[in-house]
C-alpha cells in the first residue's frame, strides 16, 4: 500500500522546521545569480557603448558584439540560477545550506544542458500560456520538477528529462499550486498595505525574497516525496 502523499501544511511545517539560519542562507543564495546578472549587464552595457562611441567599429560589429556579450550574460546567469535548485535539492540530504551547490552545472558539465532545458520550457510555457491560461497553468506545474530531475540525473537528455518530470508531478500539480496561492497571498497583502513609502517598498522586496525562497525550498520537498512514490511505483 502506497504512503500518503505529503500535504501542502506538511510542507511549510518542514520548511520552518530548517531554522531560520538555514533560510536566510537560502535567500542569499537566491540573490546571488540576479547580482551576477545585473554585474553582467552592467559591464555588457559598458562594452556595447564604447564600442558603439568608437567610430572604427561598423554596426554589424557592434551587434555581434551586443549578441556575444547576452550569451556570455546568460550563460552564466540561467546555470547559476538553475544551481539555487540544486542547494535546495541537496538540502534534503546534507540538512545544511551548502553555497558551492550553485556551481552544479559548471561542475557537472551541463551548462549547455541546463540552458537548452530551459529555453525549450521557456518555449512550451509560452505557446501553453499563447493558447489559454488554464493550459499553460497546466504545463507550468507538470514541469515544475525538471530542475530537479535534471540536477539527480545528468546523463539525460533534455526530452527524457521533460518526460520524467511529468510523470513525477502526477498527484502533486493542485498541492503544489495550492502551496504557491497560500504563500502568494502574504506578498499581496503586503503590497497593499506597504504601497507608496520606499520603507513599505523594501520591506516589501525582503518579505518577497523570503517567500520565494520558502516556496522553493518547499518544492524540493514536493519533489522528494514524488520521487519516493515513483521509485515504490516502479517496484510494484
Amino acid at each position: 500500500m502506497y504512503k500518503e502523499r505529503i500535504s501542502v501544511f506538511k510542507v511549510l511545517s518542514n520548511v520552518f522546521s530548517m531554522g531560520a539560519a538555514n533560510i536566510i542562507k537560502f535567500v542569499v543564495a537566491m540573490v546571488i545569480p540576479a547580482l551576477a546578472f545585473l554585474l553582467m549587464s552592467f559591464c555588457s552595457g559598458l562594452i556595447i557603448g564604447s564600442a558603439a562611441i568608437m567610430s572604427e567599429h561598423s554596426a554589424g560589429e557592434i551587434l555581434l558584439c551586443a549578441i556575444i556579450t547576452l550569451v556570455v550574460t546568460f550563460g552564466v546567469c540561467i546555470p547559476l540560477s538553475i544551481g539555487i535548485y540544486c542547494i535546495s535539492r541537496n538540502y534534503q540530504d546534507k540538512h545544511e545550506i551548502i553555497f558551492s551547490d550553485i556551481f552544479v552545472c559548471f561542475k557537472e558539465n551541463i551548462m549547455l544542458k541546463s540552458i537548452g532545458l530551459t529555453f525549450l520550457l521557456g518555449l512550451i510555457l509560452v505557446v501553453g500560456y499563447i493558447l489559454f491560461i488554464i493550459p499553460g497553468i497546466i504545463l507550468t506545474y507538470m514541469f515544475i520538477f525538471a530542475f530537479f530531475v535534471m540536477i539527480d540525473n545528468t546523463d539525460l537528455g533534455i526530452l527524457e528529462i521533460i518526460s520524467l518530470t511529468a510523470k513525477l508531478t502526477k498527484g502533486y500539480k493542485l498541492k503544489i499550486f495550492g502551496y504557491n496561492i497560500i504563500l502568494g497571498i502574504i506578498p499581496g497583502i503586503l503590497y497593499m498595505v506597504l504601497r507608496g513609502s520606499t520603507l513599505g517598498c523594501i520591506i516589501y522586496f525582503i518579505i518577497s525574497l523570503i517567500v520565494s525562497a520558502v516556496n522553493l525550498l518547499g518544492l524540493s520537498f514536493f519533489y522528494m516525496d514524488s520521487l519516493d512514490w515513483f521509485n515504490n511505483a516502479t517496484k510494484e
